[in-house]
């Protein structure tokens, strides 16, 4: 065969694959090394990721970690994100697009830098966040009044808190007297269905507000106090009009019948209305509280001979290690050891009197988790990281299948294996799910040393199969109004992910890689031109290498965002300025221009090519160092044309050592 052979164009790109050692095997649209290129959910282009962002506009300087993050959501549907670092408690308020503190160092002394969970919960009290630690009793917040904290004076009953089944579940159980139970479930009471359960419940009826004569009345509920919270307010007086009543909207206002206004702290009792018109009768209040830890959510006494409906404990030994983490699938429980998993079986309606053996079993050996944040359950299943050998960590989803039965209702899938994750550590790892994306932060391990934070993030497209590496770094993944945000394992901030273009002020590092690739023609060749095409925008460049034969990459083309071969004529939306977007980061539309940039390529001799692109901005051209904008840039596809036939005689192949 001599003479002209056809042009090779790669318009398909499968993330990617670092379980295959001999790169040369890998086909075409297969990255074996790439950092911060994601690849497109239908896998016809790859595009620069999207940066991040400070959520609020206070930075807390100095060295930190986020210790806990979670997003409580009010009856309206409006979500408030919290996170804990140190002792303090924060939250984003939207409406100063700043973070408050929940009073002043919420957390103890001793409790400082404890690992926080923070977990929301709706029942007919309210919408709240629960915060728990092994060192810190638990302390409820009412989401409508964000800035509120009640410590609900948890001494036997604290650890990791979470809600499920209408209870909540308690793992990692320290107490006082060292009562400590790193194996043991907990489970509450469930929660009343109606308001009229005494207890948590409590009915306050005709309060005194104040006497008659006035417009405004300011008042603090007399039974919310201690741990209690109130709920279901009611104020009412008698004015020329008539019979004027205050409703508890459950977002912290009082809705008039006739126009007056009002507001409520269901954490601290204090209310004020504004009548529409001069009281005639005593104003008065109706109202519930509620206690959670007397027969509530945070109640976990059970007698010898359990009432159903009361709190449960399975024990849970057998040298699996300590439980880590619990998510339900149906009405069945799997809780993650480090070295194996269990299922523990519950009627929804929790109507056995006492917890059997045959409820509470051993799921899988040699499946578990080695922190409470490395599993998730997510709306396809439970993802978790395996870590029970650490020399072979997996990812893996836990699903339900067809014919499932209580005792045997889902079944575990490996979905990394095309990711050798043993040269990473897990001991922190993060997993999360975020749309189509499940994201797994983990550390990275430079030159034999580990690193102490969660430095690189894989994200998983569940659509396409495809595995891509960020360097988003992340002690905590939560969703807050569609965007996701992240807690920050190196300070004491919270950041928006896959915001803006540039990380914080500062370029994104970057590059992606194609593994080797003799056009599907053994032998010798020589290639004349090449042809890149996607999208792109002014502000961005795209600098094109290309290595043949095991060799150093070579710069061969710059495209500029600005060049003669942009299609400027032409917008395409590229999606909002933070991908999933409802309230933060401005949420305009983003567009970009199409682009075919041609060049010469005049290649020597060889057998095998390869290609890497890394996006830089104009300020990289004098100083990589500089911080700077950015812009979005994809590649649709990419080209070697003129491709001429040399001989059938190999070349030798250096393999890049990883």
């Amino acid at each position: 065969m001599k003479g002209i052979i056809p042009n090779h164009r790669i318009t398909k790109f499968f993330g990617m694959n670092t379980e295959q050692s001999d790169i040369q095997a890998l086909p075409d649209g297969v990255s074996p090394d790439s950092l911060n290129w994601l690849t497109g959910t239908e896998m016809d282009f790859i595009a620069l990721r999207r940066g991040t962002n400070l959520l609020g506009q206070t930075r807390t300087l100095g060295a930190g970690k986020i210790t806990g993050l979670g997003v409580g959501t009010r009856y309206d549907g409006t979500q408030v994100p919290f996170f804990s670092y140190g002792r303090k408690v924060k939250y984003y308020d939207l409406a100063t697009d700043d973070t408050i503190e929940v009073g002043t160092d919420l957390l103890p002394a001793g409790a400082d830098g404890d690992e926080v969970s923070i977990s929301p919960y709706q029942n007919l009290a309210g919408a709240f966040v629960y915060l728990s630690s092994i060192n810190s009793s638990v302390y409820k917040i009412a989401v409508a009044n964000p800035a509120t904290a009640l410590d609900q004076l948890m001494t036997t009953y604290r650890g990791f808190l979470k809600f499920g089944q209408s209870r909540s579940i308690l793992i990692n159980r320290h107490g006082d007297n060292s009562v400590t139970d790193t194996t043991g479930l907990y489970m509450s009471w469930i929660d009343s269905v109606s308001s009229a359960t005494t207890p948590p419940f409590a009915h306050v009826t005709a309060e005194a507000v104040g006497a008659s004569g006035s417009t405004v009345y300011n008042h603090t509920l007399t039974a919310v106090t201690g741990k209690k919270t109130g709920f279901q307010v009611v104020i009412s007086a008698t004015v020329a009009a008539g019979t004027e009543t205050f409703n508890d909207d459950k977002i912290g206002g009082l809705l008039s019948n006739f126009g007056g206004t009002g507001t409520v702290n269901y954490s601290t009792g204090a209310v004020s209305v504004t009548f529409s018109d001069v009281t005639t009768g005593a104003v008065t209040a109706d109202y519930y509280t509620e206690d959670a830890t007397d027969k509530g959510v945070l109640d976990f006494s059970f007698a010898s001979t359990r009432v159903a409906g009361t709190g449960r404990y399975f024990g849970q030994f057998d040298g699996g290690g300590p439980l880590n983490a619990v998510f339900p699938l149906a009405n069945v429980f799997y809780s993650f050891h480090t070295l194996k998993t269990w299922q523990t079986a519950i009627a929804t309606d929790d109507d056995d009197t006492q917890s059997t053996v045959a409820s509470n079993l051993p799921f899988r050996d040699k499946m578990g988790v080695s922190y409470a944040y490395s599993a998730f359950g997510g709306a396809d299943g439970i993802y978790f990281i395996n870590n029970s050998n650490p020399n072979r960590p997996e990812v893996y989803r836990l699903s339900l299948y067809t014919g499932a039965t209580a005792a045997n209702v889902a079944r575990p899938t490996l979905i990394s294996k095309q990711l050798n994750l043993a040269q990473f550590a897990f001991d922190k790892a993060v997993i999360f799910e975020w749309g189509i994306y499940v994201l797994m932060s983990f550390q990275q391990i430079r030159n034999g040393v580990t690193d102490d934070f969660n430095s690189r993030t894989f994200i998983y497209n569940k659509k396409s199969g495809t595995w891509d590496l960020m360097d988003y770094p992340a002690s905590r993944l939560a969703e807050y109004e569609g965007t996701l945000i992240s807690g920050d394992p190196l300070s004491n901030n919270v950041f928006t992910l896959f915001s803006g273009f540039d990380d914080d002020g500062f370029t994104i590092p970057n590059y992606w890689t194609s593994g080797f690739t003799n056009h599907g023609i053994p032998g010798q060749k020589v290639t004349h031109r090449m042809v890149i095409n996607g999208l792109i925008q002014s502000s961005q460049n795209i600098d094109v290498y290309v290595s043949y034969d095991g060799g150093n990459f070579v710069k061969v083309q710059k495209i500029l965002g600005t060049g003669s071969y942009v299609d400027t004529g032409k917008s395409i939306a590229v999606g909002s300025y933070t991908e999933g977007t409802k309230l933060v980061g401005g949420g305009q539309i983003v567009y970009a221009n199409p682009f075919q940039c041609e060049f010469l390529l005049n290649s020597p001799r060889y057998e095998y090519a390869r290609v890497k692109f890394v996006a830089s901005v104009p300020a990289d051209d004098n100083d990589p160092e500089s911080p700077g904008g950015g812009g979005y840039c994809q590649i649709n596809f990419y080209e070697y044309r003129d491709n001429r036939y040399k001989t059938s005689r190999s070349m030798p192949i250096r393999i890049p050592q990883p």
